[in-house]
């Protein structure tokens, strides 16, 4: 691993650590406010392992080194993120609510352990939880997204392309599976609502019970109450209300073992409660003959006190001590049962609510994290081929044919693949095709040329010797004829002298012959020459160079003749303007990477410039900016083809910055030393 991967996963960690650090200091400071949510915190250190593979991890770096940087990210967020805790818990921020809290609680249930002293026990354990878990992320995420040849994403790609069934099919069978994930995670949920519901139910029916045994108990102690009234002072009314008691508390057994007890709570669970109340029916029932007993024995006392039959009475308020004993400890299983059942029901209640949203929390990541890979593997299983088909039109529009699609597709998108292969090698057949014929035409051109060239070349010679011989003859009226004569001549052999060039560097027989020579004296030679054309229309020529720019290797004619083309074209295009040669020396970088002098040469023009889309085809073989431009100014359109093949060939090119209405600037750079540089024919345009 280098240290540019080390530095740079290092400062994922600190960032994400930071990020925690400071979402601490926050929640510290405002408690009160945000001490239900703080556990948030740590969402800014969970992709950690994720971040450090596309920050730190070239493209390509594999799947243990995604695990190395996971690693040193980890640790770095892991420490910042356990100091920012301890300080925290120090300063009392985090202290009640912490992680040891946390691991307390269902559904963890871990410790509590005193192995740091006062450092709570988590704290120092994230350092390397923290590592194994970013680790472990970085390893996944780069082989399920990152490596899509070798990675899970990959395979499972592949696996859905080569299904012979349509692309909508797979898209349909893919929403599908998200719908059927959304669906059981609600349905997750709505399973843990209603269990919740049903307890909450059991909770009342206990409750319910438990009222009622607490009236059957008061109303117990008030009829032992009255009795022992009635054995100090006889009352008439007190007969009265111990027989009212007495219906109450039957009353409150007898609500008790009929179902249901209360129907409003039977809406919802009724299967539930129903279970429960079978289940408490046998401690009512071993309540209703202890109070029997208990109501016998004390309606009688209380008769025998009302009758003054003190000793009759007495007799049965002691056989009523161990009815009332047997009672009370009926009354006290059933307390028992109901206050334990109660605790216990919400003890469990509590465990299950955190165990179910635990393990709510968990099926919803991990949905989310298959509804992530399903979308990224039909993603890749429909973009790829598109993006295969994209880059081989790429390539056809280059010219290259070599390239084919490879997907492994039997849908729509490989037929779509195979269909762009047939016409690539149907394109590369007739490219072939017309190569051969542009190669063909090119030789025909070159052989005619030069068969045209002997016939034009007597004609101008024999105009040359009539012209003399008529001037020697004084028929001085004959002579503008046979000039006119010539001029064609030389005009249409000047043509196929251009032609023949641009068919031998399609054809790839144009030769480069290197010679050195000194560039200066070549400059005052070509301006020498065009200087004429140039004041024809009134313009000004301006050379501006350095005294000595040096010697150049370089094919001598050629050089020469891309000057003349430029300088030719600046003075046809340019009336009463100015036209500027500047020529200077520089060192810059060569195509293969190594240091070497170039020439620059740039021809600038005040004419009738250009506007982009004849900039455009500028370049191309017997084309000109327009029709009229033709029409108006005359040429072939060929001098800027062979000028810029010629700096080609040479290792250098011909490049054209142009305004309409203001002029142009052409520029050609050659080395210095051609035979130094990579040069090649190459065609023209």
């Amino acid at each position: 691993m280098s240290r540019a991967m080390v530095r740079r996963a290092a400062g994922v960690g600190l960032a994400t650590g930071l990020g925690l650090a400071v979402s601490v200091l926050v929640i510290t400071l405002s408690w009160q406010a945000l001490a239900v949510i703080w556990p948030v915190v740590f969402v800014l250190v969970i992709p950690t392992g994720a971040l450090a593979v596309n920050l730190a991890l070239p493209r390509r770096g594999g799947a243990v080194a995604a695990a190395e940087v996971g690693l040193i990210a980890g640790g770095v967020a892991a420490v910042i993120s356990a100091l920012a805790l301890y300080a925290s818990y120090q300063y009392g921020g985090i202290g009640a609510y912490g992680l040891a809290g946390i691991m307390l609680s269902p559904p963890f249930r871990i410790g509590p352990y005193n192995w740091f002293g006062p450092v709570p026990w988590p704290l120092p354990l994230l350092v390397p939880l923290g590592m194994a878990l970013s680790a472990l992320q970085a390893w996944l995420y780069y082989e399920l997204f990152v490596d899509p040849d070798a990675g899970l994403r990959g395979a499972l790609a592949d696996w859905i392309a080569r299904r012979p069934a349509a692309l909508q099919s797979k898209l349909l069978v893919g929403f599908l599976l998200l719908v059927a994930g959304i669906f059981l995670v609600g349905w997750v949920g709505f399973a843990a609502m209603e269990d919740m519901h049903a307890r909450l139910h059991v909770l009342a029916l206990k409750a319910e019970w438990w009222g009622h045994l607490r009236t059957i108990q008061a109303t117990v102690q008030a009829e032992r109450a009255l009795l022992d009234e009635l054995a100090v002072r006889p009352a008439p009314e007190a007969q009265g209300r111990l027989q009212q008691l007495d219906a109450q508390a039957r009353g409150e057994i007898d609500h008790l073992l009929n179902y249901p007890p209360h129907t409003a709570i039977f809406v919802m669970s009724p299967a539930v409660v129903r279970r429960e109340a079978v289940a408490l029916r046998p401690l009512v029932e071993a309540i209703a003959t202890p109070y029997a007993t208990f109501s016998t024995q004390l309606q009688e006392a209380a008769s025998a006190y009302g009758g003054g039959d003190r000793a009759r009475a007495a007799a049965s308020a002691a056989a009523l001590v161990p009815a009332q004993r047997d009672l009370d400890g009926a009354l006290g299983q059933l307390g028992n049962e109901l206050g334990g059942g109660l605790f216990r029901d919400l003890v469990q209640m509590d465990s299950r609510h955190h165990g179910t949203l635990f393990y709510f929390i968990l099926l919803v990541l991990l949905f989310t994290a298959l509804a992530i890979l399903l979308g990224a593997v039909l993603a890749r299983a429909i973009v790829r081929p598109v993006w295969a088909v994209s880059y081989q039109l790429g390539h056809l529009g280059k010219g290259d044919f070599s390239k084919r699609v490879v997907v492994a597709n039997a849908d729509e998108l490989g037929r779509l693949a195979a269909e762009v292969n047939r016409v690539t090698e149907e394109l590369h057949r007739l490219y072939h095709e017309i190569e051969v014929a542009n190669r063909n035409k090119s030789a025909f051109l070159a052989s005619m040329s030069h068969e045209l060239r002997t016939p034009l070349s007597a004609i101008i010679g024999y105009s040359e010797m009539l012209q003399e011989e008529v001037e020697d003859l004084g028929q001085q009226a004959l002579v503008p004829d046979l000039q006119k004569i010539k001029a064609a001549s030389e005009h249409l052999l000047a043509l196929i002298n251009d032609v023949l060039d641009l068919s031998k560097i399609e054809a790839g027989k144009m030769d480069l012959y290197f010679e050195t020579f000194a560039v200066t004296p070549l400059l005052r030679d070509v301006t020498a020459v065009v200087r004429p054309l140039v004041e024809k229309n009134g313009n000004v020529l301006e050379v501006r160079c350095a005294e000595d720019l040096g010697m150049m290797h370089a094919d001598l004619t050629k050089v020469r003749q891309a000057l003349f083309n430029l300088l030719s074209n600046a003075a046809k295009f340019t009336e009463r303007g100015t036209i500027t040669l500047q020529a200077a020396r520089e060192l810059a970088a060569t195509r293969d990477g190594a240091g070497g002098d170039w020439l620059c040469f740039v021809v600038r023009d005040t004419g009738i410039g250009m506007t982009p889309e004849q900039v455009d085809r500028l370049f191309q073989a017997f084309h000109q900016a327009t029709a009229s431009t033709t029409r108006q100014y005359g040429g072939t359109g060929l001098g800027l083809a062979i000028s810029r093949s010629y700096c080609q060939m040479m290792g250098g090119d011909v490049t054209v910055e142009s305004e309409h209405g203001r002029g142009s600037t052409f520029t050609i750079r050659l080395p210095a030393d051609v035979a130094a540089a990579e040069a090649r024919p190459v065609a023209a345009g």
